[in-house]
């Protein structure tokens, strides 16, 4: 798991020591992540976690997911008609 994720990142080498305190940012990053997942089912009066809810938790803590940037678009204004 982490050497892996190590490697993928570039590390080419990864003291013993370290495992423990990444293991354990690792589990808080998580636990943070479900439970603000978990925030935006019930506020939507679900069950289910969507993946449109992890999303969004992850946008709330300042982390988009690439390729689900969701901005909200300005709505067309007839200054903007004028303009064009």
């Amino acid at each position: 798991g982490i050497k892996r994720l190590a490697r993928r990142a570039g590390i080419k080498r990864i003291s013993a020591d370290s495992f423990g305190t990444v293991r354990d940012c690792a589990e808080r990053f998580v636990d943070k992540l479900v439970g603000n997942s978990l925030l935006y089912a019930e506020c939507a009066s679900r069950v289910t976690v969507y993946p449109s809810d992890v999303v969004y938790a992850l946008k709330l803590q300042g982390r988009n997911l690439y390729g689900y940037v969701y901005e909200k678009k300005a709505k067309d204004t007839k200054m903007d008609e004028d303009n064009k």
